[in-house]
């Protein structure tokens, strides 16, 4: 008889056991159906309050804390701050973003590495061969291989300088400067 008693509440606590953690499972699962969602709507809310986006534009999805990016944005800039904006969100683990794409870019990759190419030779020209340019303040994107550079320079020897460097990168179809001399300059704008 104590052996059945013994048996049956062993059975009993395993059984509680396996209950419980079943639960747990179910809780786990649910909290973290909540934290994703919670995840989605904070990336939203920061998409909404950004000036460079309409958030309408951009897709959010999130699967365990993965975020999935999707849709058409008007430019390089835009995708690269939703991606920043998703990286940069508490609980992401990681961002895709391989459903997202840039209106009227029919080489999105090719141009976000080319921008990347370009804005490294500006720094790498400003830190190593040019110790008085001033070209941080110099913003760069590239659509369909053509570099668009934006941005103040201390005076027209600066901007021609950081058209030759973009010039000097490998798939570059052509330059378009929009950069204004600070010290009161006018503001040079070529096709280039």
């Amino acid at each position: 008889m104590k052996k059945m008693q013994i048996l049956f509440l062993g059975s009993l606590s395993l059984l509680m056991l396996v209950s419980n953690s079943q639960v747990l499972a179910k809780s786990s699962s649910l909290s973290d159906a909540v934290s994703d969602s919670a995840i989605t709507a904070n990336i939203k809310a920061q998409f909404g309050k950004s000036n460079l986006m309409n958030a309408s534009d951009i897709h959010v999805k999130t699967n365990d804390a993965i975020v999935t990016l999707s849709g058409v944005v008007d430019s390089n800039t835009q995708a690269s701050t939703a991606v920043e904006i998703a990286e940069s969100s508490k609980g992401v683990k990681d961002v895709e973003a391989k459903d997202l794409t840039v209106k009227d870019s029919h080489q999105p990759m090719e141009d976000t590495y080319i921008t990347a190419k370009v804005k490294g030779a500006i720094l790498k020209e400003e830190l190593f061969n040019n110790k008085n340019a001033s070209t941080v303040n110099v913003h760069v994107e590239t659509q369909n291989g053509t570099v668009y550079l934006s941005g103040d320079v201390l005076n027209k020897q600066q901007a021609k300088q950081a058209v030759k460097v973009a010039k000097s990168i490998h798939g570059v179809k052509g330059v378009v400067s929009h950069l204004t001399m600070s010290r009161g300059s006018s503001q040079q704008s070529a096709q280039m």
